[in-house]
C-alpha cells in the first residue's frame, strides 16, 4: 500500500513510511499494524502455502 503519514515501530524497515495508510502482516488477521487503525474484518479467508512452500505465507 502507499503510504499517508508515518508507520509505527512495529512495520519493517522495507515498508515505506511516507504516505503509508495500512499495513497487514498475513498472518491470520486482518490487524493494520501501521499506526493507523485501518483494521479489517476478515470473513472466510484462509492462510496457504507461498510458491515456494512455505506455510501460510499467501
Amino acid at each position: 500500500m502507499l503510504a499517508v503519514l508515518f508507520a509505527a515501530a512495529q512495520t519493517p524497515n522495507y515498508i515505506p513510511s511516507s504516505g503509508l495508510i495500512a499495513w497487514w502482516r498475513f498472518n491470520g488477521n486482518g490487524n493494520d499494524a501501521s499506526t493507523n487503525g485501518n483494521t479489517l474484518t476478515v470473513n472466510g479467508a484462509t492462510l496457504t502455502a507461498d510458491r515456494n512452500g512455505n506455510p501460510n505465507s499467501a
